[in-house]
C-alpha cells in the first residue's frame, strides 16, 4: 500500500481505507554468513565504502521491502551494494548466502532465525527502534550507528466512510485479540513482532512511510 503506486505496478494505495490497527511489524536485519569476515555492522558498512559495488546483498527483486530495505541502509551510510535479485521470496537468497555466491541478506529475523540458531548465519543488525525479542543481542541499527528503521507490517483497515461507531468496535475487539496468550504465544513462536499502533498513529505512519518510500523509490530511479 506504501510501494505498488509509486512503483507503477498499481494504482492501489493507503488512501482508500481507515486504518484500524497494526499488529505487527518485522523489520529488516542485516544478515551474513556465520564466518564472515565482518562481524559487525560497522564493519560491514566500511568494507562496503572502501569497495563501492563489491558487497552482494541478495533481495527478492527490485522494488521489493528487501531491495528498498537494503537500498535505504545504502543511501543513509553512504555506500554503493551490488543488489543481486532473487525469485520466490527470501528463501532463494537466503540459500544463496548459505552457499556463499552473495555477502549478504537483508530479510527479516524470522526469516532467518533457523539459520542463526544452527550457527549457519549471524545478524549484524536489525532495523528497527528497539531490539528484536527472539534476539535480543543482536542490536539496532541506531545503535550500530546508522539509524534505518523499516521493515514490513501488517494491521486491519476498512473501506473509506466506514461509520465510527464500527471502527472502534473492530478496534477494541482486534486489539483485545491481539493481547490475548494463545495469539503472543503463537507470535513469539513464529519469531513475529508484536507491534500495536492505534489508528491514528497507524494512519500517520502510512503516511510517513508512503512519502519516503516514493521519495527512495524516486531517488533509485524505478518510479513509474
Amino acid at each position: 500500500l506504501v510501494t505498488l503506486k509509486h512503483l507503477g505496478l498499481a494504482q492501489l494505495d493507503y488512501q482508500g481505507f481507515e486504518p484500524l490497527i497494526r499488529v505487527n511489524m518485522d523489520p529488516s536485519a542485516i544478515t551474513v554468513r556465520s564466518d564472515a569476515p565482518r562481524k559487525t555492522l560497522k564493519e560491514f558498512l566500511d568494507y562496503a565504502k572502501a569497495d563501492p559495488g563489491k558487497v552482494k546483498v541478495g533481495n527478492s527483486g527490485p522494488g521489493g521491502i528487501w531491495h528498498l530495505a537494503a537500498a535505504s541502509l545504502e543511501q543513509k551510510a553512504d555506500v554503493k551494494f551490488n543488489h543481486v535479485p532473487y525469485s520466490g521470496g527470501a528463501a532463494p537468497a537466503i540459500l544463496a548466502l548459505l552457499g556463499g555466491n552473495i555477502d549478504a541478506v537483508a530479510v527479516s529475523p524470522a526469516e532467518v532465525d533457523n539459520n542463526v540458531r544452527a550457527g549457519k548465519l549471524k545478524v549484524l543488525a536489525v532495523a528497527s527502534d528497539k531490539r528484536v525479542k527472539t534476539m535480543p543481542d543482536v542490536p539496532t541499527m541506531k545503535e550500530a550507528g546508522t539509524d534505518v528503521v523499516l521493515g514490513t507490517w501488517r494491521g486491519l483497515a476498512v473501506p473509506k466512510g466506514t461509520p465510527a461507531p464500527v471502527k472502534q468496535k473492530l478496534h477494541d475487539s482486534f486489539k483485545s485479540a491481539m493481547e490475548d496468550k494463545a495469539f503472543v504465544d503463537y507470535m513469539d513462536k513464529a519469531g513475529l513482532g508484536i507491534a500495536y499502533l492505534s489508528s491514528a498513529d497507524f494512519q500517520k505512519s502510512i503516511e510517513d512511510q508512503s512519502a519516503a518510500f516514493g521519495d527512495l523509490i524516486t531517488k533509485l530511479g524505478l518510479k513509474k
